[in-house]
């Protein structure tokens, strides 16, 4: 699944084959994340954006337009995989493909 392509972004984001996030800016910064790598990392937005603007070499406004796809993936991560919304906590500390 796409989340955003070059076409219409700077980012060209989508949920690969071994369900992780890859998020790329351009083809120097091609960087493939794991689901609980993202979810620790948007615990604090400010800081998120900071870190993508450091690693990505991008605009604080990209990283804001990245966050929006970083989150759009954890939901299809867990929506895929939880049956039971009382089970995120415990997804989030274990998930089995990472």
């Amino acid at each position: 699944m796409s989340y955003s392509r070059w076409s219409n972004s700077v980012w060209y984001s989508f949920y690969n084959t071994e369900n992780k996030l890859s998020l790329w800016y351009d083809m120097d910064k091609l960087i493939d994340w794991h689901y609980h790598d993202l979810v620790d990392m948007i615990t604090d937005e400010e800081t998120c954006c900071e870190q993508l603007v450091l690693l990505y070499g991008c605009t604080l406004a990209e990283a804001q337009e990245a966050l929006h796809y970083i989150k759009d993936f954890i939901l299809d991560r867990e929506t895929d995989f939880i049956t039971d919304p009382s089970e995120i906590d415990e997804w989030r500390d274990y998930d089995p493909d990472c």
